[in-house]
This record gives structure tokens, sequence and C-alpha cells, in this order.
């Protein structure tokens, strides 16, 4: 009798255990759609020569996702911007760089305003895996094209020099790179509420995440993370060296795993280097504050 409540009570303690745990991430079917808005604001403080100057950089996007593949580990997903805003201005000249790509007029022989045109409408495909990290991409060439092809410009060693810049900022690894900071949330095991895990995305922006399920039910999960961040940008003209922290929550559908809302906030601290001004480095501060959210 002693062995069998025993038995009984290790098995009450294992059911519970299991029932207690959750398989996070991706349940996605093929044509599944996500129509997504992404807002940043990113601010840049910088001393030089003993002059405070402060740039702004503030982002609006609308995108298009698209399951168009379901596999075993992974799922194949379409991907394109619908809609592009950018502005650039700072606190000394006021806007330095204003684009729009829902402004039903604008000046055609304005290359900028035509080259973001190009961003619309071109399809690139991606292999997510169900923890959200991203493999492989395809389309970032004809993205480029495009943005080229809209801009004009013939001469071809002018086109070459575009080329270069737009593969640094627009490239097919730049794009998934940046995709992954809101995909790539979740872990490779089952978890309860309260559990941590890790998670490392690599490029320009560095961050070592580690992620807590807050709650879970049948509608939505909570997860929230912080993360040590480094930032290393290299335009050619100037780098930017700088290392600090970041904080983000997320709340996901239950059902398909895809986020509703995402919140991240960050600041860095380090130094620039401008061509321009030599070895001469350049203390500087960046703050960036990002919203992804589902539009329904």
């Amino acid at each position: 009798m002693k062995f069998f409540k025993t038995t009984l009570f290790l098995l009450l303690i294992s059911a519970s255990t299991a029932f207690g745990q959750q398989k996070l991430g991706y349940n996605l079917k093929k044509g599944d759609q996500f129509n997504l808005t992404q807002k940043s604001l990113q601010t840049i403080k910088q001393s030089i020569t003993g002059m405070e100057i402060e740039l702004v950089n503030d982002i609006y996007a609308e995108f298009l996702l698209t399951v168009v593949e379901v596999n075993k580990d992974s799922y194949m997903i379409e991907f394109e911007f619908t809609n592009f805003a950018y502005e650039m201005r700072s606190d000394t000249m006021g806007p330095m760089l204003s684009v729009d790509t829902s402004a039903e007029e604008y000046d055609e022989n304005d290359v900028t305003q035509t080259i973001f045109r190009g961003l619309l409408n071109v399809p690139m495909t991606f292999e997510m895996l169900k923890t959200g990290r991203i493999i492989d991409i395809t389309g970032g060439d004809a993205l480029i094209d495009n943005m080229l092809k809209k801009s004009g410009i013939t001469d071809e060693m002018q086109l070459a020099a575009m080329r270069q810049g737009m593969e640094k900022e627009y490239g097919g690894q730049k794009i998934a790179a940046g995709f992954e900071q809101f995909t790539y949330i979740y872990p490779e095991s089952k978890k309860r509420k309260g559990d941590t895990w890790e998670t490392e995305i690599d490029g320009d922006l560095k961050a070592q995440h580690v992620w807590t399920l807050e709650s879970f039910n049948r509608n939505i999960a909570n997860i929230v993370g912080t993360a040590d961040i480094q930032m290393n940008i290299d335009s050619g003209s100037a780098k930017i060296q700088c290392e600090g922290t970041q904080t983000t929550t997320v709340v996901v559908d239950s059902a398909h795993g895809f986020m509703t809302t995402y919140h991240s906030e960050s600041t860095a601290e380090g130094e620039s280097f401008v061509t321009a001004l030599g070895d001469e480095s350049i203390p500087t501060t960046i703050t960036t504050i990002t919203d992804y959210t589902i539009n329904k």
C-alpha cells in the first residue's frame, strides 16, 4: 500500500509538472498573412569639438508577411514593404531628409523620393525556424535592383557606388537580421511560467537576450526580455561602436505564435569616428524605441 501511495504521488507530481509546461513557438499554416506596422525612433547624441549635437531618425514602415510553405522544422515566408516613411532631423539643422511613400504627390525629379518607392511591393522570401531564427533569405538583390531602377540614374559608375551603399542598408542579410530582432524570441524546449531562456542575434546590432515567460493562456502569452547589446556600424565614411542594454516586452497570440505587440527600448554608449576628423573619437549615446503591431 505504501508503495502504491508513493507511486501515485510521483505520478501526480509528474503530471502536474508536465501540465504546467508550454511548448512555445510558431504554429503557422500555408496562406497565413500578417500585416505589420513598425515605428522606430532613434536619437543619437554626440559631442563634437565641444558642441553637443542631436540627430533623430524616425522610421515608419508597413509590410506584409505571407506563409508560402510549411516544412517540418521551418516556414518559408514571403515579405514585402507596402509603405515606408523616414525622417532624419537635427536639433541644429532641422529636417535633413524626409520621405513618405504614401504621399500621392511628390517631386519625381527628387532621386531620394523615387529610390525609396523602389522598396515597395518587391517580394523577398526567408526561411524561419519555429523558434523564429531566420536561416536563409532570397530576393534582396531584386529589391536593390528595383530601387536603382526607380532612381532613373544611368551612369554605371554612379549606380555601382549606390549599389554598394544600398547593400549595407537594404541587403537581404541586413533585413533578415532586423527581422530576427522581433521574431527570434522562442526557446527549443518547453517552458512554464517564470522560466527563462536565451537567444543570441548577430549583425550590426548584436544582442544576447534573456527571455522570461511571464504568463500563458489559450489566447495570449506575455514574454519579457533583457539584453546586452553591441553596435558596430561602418558606413564607409563613419563608424559607430557602442555597448548598452535593451528591454523588450512581447505579447503573442498563443494560437499561431506570432506577436500582436512588440515594444523595445535600448540605450548604448560609446564612440564614433568620422573619416573627415581622422582618428578623433566622438563620444556617442544612442537611444532607440521600437514598436511592432499587427494590423487587424
